[in-house]
């Protein structure tokens, strides 16, 4: 697992510290993720569209690469070619006993 220097970028009109992380997961692939937390407010997106930020706000991208898929490489075909990927975030607040429950 490694992860990069924190850099200043530019997302679309909008300034955000970046920090990249990234790992090999043994037999499988690597995976990267490439967090930004936003310095200012304004709008981030894709060519095709596009959402307005605050400062503070959290984006991320997430590539795989070089990835293994249930063995479709070999000419097989098992269960699906998809990854689900999970999250969890966690602000600075206490959950409440009922966000608790929940989890």
């Amino acid at each position: 697992f490694s992860i990069a220097a924190a850099e200043m970028v530019n997302l679309g009109n909008v300034t955000a510290n970046k920090i990249a992380f990234s790992s090999t997961i043994e037999g499988v692939g690597q995976i990267s993720v490439d967090t930004y937390v936003m310095a200012t407010d304004g709008l981030v997106g894709t060519p095709s569209e596009t959402w307005a930020v605050k400062r503070g706000d959290l984006k991320w991208n997430i590539q795989l690469s070089s990835w293994t898929w249930c063995g479709c490489s070999k000419g097989r075909h098992g269960g699906g070619c998809f990854r689900g990927l999970g999250r969890n975030h966690q602000g600075l607040a206490r959950r409440t006993e009922k966000e608790q429950q929940l989890q």
